[in-house]
């Protein structure tokens, strides 16, 4: 899973319409569905996330 850091900022960055996509989820299950769903619907920023935290080590 995302760190909490990388989760939150792509979180940050997202539209209206991804927010009621991400708002059926059941709250508990949002750290996990909203991962796959950054995965689905916005590679690019998921795929930046990880590279910035690889690249602080």
């Amino acid at each position: 899973m995302l760190s909490c850091t990388s989760f939150r900022s792509i979180l940050a960055s997202l539209g209206s319409a991804d927010w009621r996509s991400l708002n059926l989820y059941d709250p508990q299950d949002l750290p996990y569905e909203g991962e796959a769903f950054l995965m689905e619907k916005h590679p690019d920023k998921v795929l930046q996330a990880l590279n910035a935290c690889t690249n602080r080590r």
